[in-house]
């Protein structure tokens, strides 16, 4: 009976392990199956995006080859120029040296071409020199050019050579000075001088710039002592007013002089000038027609001249550069000091800021006192600089580093 069981039993437990080996085999064959299909799905994505990538590369491949032709083409352009070619670098990130390399070529480049500009301003300069010197030389020797010139009424006078031209001058029989031939050694150019400006001769070789010259003589000449004598009279006009009492009273108060004469092309120039030699009032001699220009107030008479000078000068603000600037300086503190916040702090803290400035050695300061009459500190000006400090037991600090010092501390 017990061995039939068994053998049931038996039997049983085969039927199941033969169930559960078909069951394993059928997941396993499904598994494969559902595996097999997502690999297919995932190769045609991996395809599908290997084949969108190559179309990216290819487009890319044909932008970077128009950036390389359109590069080339610059190079070409500059080369037509004579421009020197670049190598460009498409592609690529450019690393720290090179960029640093290039600016130092483009330094080394610089400091070599300027070097090689002196180097050809020195020797055509040096040429030029040789060439007005023979010039001048041959002026001064040549017989023909001298007798010519006593025809007119002049005559060969004194020779000056300094580092920029040879001047030589032509007097007239009295020997006054009514011309001067100036050789330029820096652009090797001949000019003629006199009262009535300057005249650049434009011819090239030695016998044309004779005739060129003599020309300029007989026709100029009188004009040229004429206007000398205008000049002179003008001149003398000029520093006569200093003598005249309203405008010498003016310049006493406001602590100014006339300058010397200064001699230019189209003019001949004075200035009133304070003691630091800044120009507060200027006066031009024309050589045109000899009239004063007082900044753009032109005049003929002397009358008429020195009212207007005087006018001028009494309007005139003498300050040096240094003292507008401390007085600007002055004028923005003072007018922090009258507003209200400043006067309410100050009430608060039992102090009080005494407006009428002190000065000491290169300082102007505004004290601030305490209810007995101490000073607690004091803001200053420095009068050579315009710094703006603030000296408290002994010590100097500048204002706006104390600003500075504020902004800092925030978080």
């Amino acid at each position: 009976m017990n061995s039939k069981k068994h053998i049931e039993k038996t039997s049983d437990q085969q039927v199941r392990s033969d169930a559960l080996k078909k069951l394993g085999w059928i997941l396993l064959i499904l598994l494969i199956g559902v595996n097999t299909i997502q690999l297919a799905r995932f190769g045609g994505i991996v395809e599908r995006v290997d084949t969108y990538n190559k179309g990216v590369i290819d487009e890319i491949g044909a932008i970077r080859k128009d950036v390389v032709m359109f590069g080339n083409d610059l190079n070409e352009i500059r080369s037509f120029l004579l421009l020197p070619v670049k190598n460009y670098s498409f592609g690529k990130e450019p690393e720290e040296t090179s960029n640093l390399g290039e600016v130092r070529n483009s330094r080394t480049e610089s400091a070599i071409y300027a070097f090689l500009e002196g180097l050809e301003k020195e020797q055509m300069v040096k040429a030029n020199t040789q060439k007005v010197l023979r010039e001048a030389d041959a002026v001064e020797a040549d017989q023909a050019f001298t007798e010519a010139l006593h025809k007119l009424g002049l005559n060969t006078g004194k020779r000056n050579d300094n580092d920029n031209a040879i001047s030589l001058k032509l007097d007239n029989n009295e020997g006054t000075s009514v011309f001067a031939i100036l050789f330029d050694k820096n652009t090797a150019a001949v000019s003629i001088q006199s009262a009535l400006g300057s005249y650049r001769c434009g011819s090239k070789n030695f016998e044309e710039l004779k005739a060129e010259m003599f020309d300029y003589f007989g026709r100029n000449m009188q004009a040229a002592l004429r206007m000398k004598e205008l000049i002179i009279q003008r001149k003398d006009e000029i520093k006569g007013l200093t003598a005249n009492a309203d405008i010498a009273q003016i310049l006493n108060e406001k602590k100014l002089k006339l300058s010397e004469a200064e001699d230019n092309v189209e003019s001949v120039n004075y200035y009133f000038e304070n003691g630091a030699g800044d120009k507060i009032v200027t006066l031009k001699i024309s050589r045109v027609d000899g009239s004063i220009d007082l900044e753009g107030n032109v005049m003929a008479r002397l009358a008429d001249l020195t009212g207007a000078v005087a006018e001028k000068l009494r309007a005139a603000d003498a300050s040096t550069d240094q003292e507008k600037m401390i007085h600007e300086k002055k004028a923005e503190l003072e007018m922090i000091f009258r507003q209200k916040s400043f006067k309410d702090i100050m009430h608060n803290s039992g102090l009080s800021l005494v407006m009428e400035p002190r000065a000491e050695i290169n300082k102007i300061l505004y004290d601030v006192k305490d209810s007995s009459g101490k000073v607690v500190f004091s803001f200053a000006i420095e009068v050579s600089s315009g710094a703006l400090k603030v000296i408290r037991d002994n010590q100097e600090t500048d204002l706006y580093s104390i600003l500075e010092a504020g902004s800092k501390k925030k978080p």
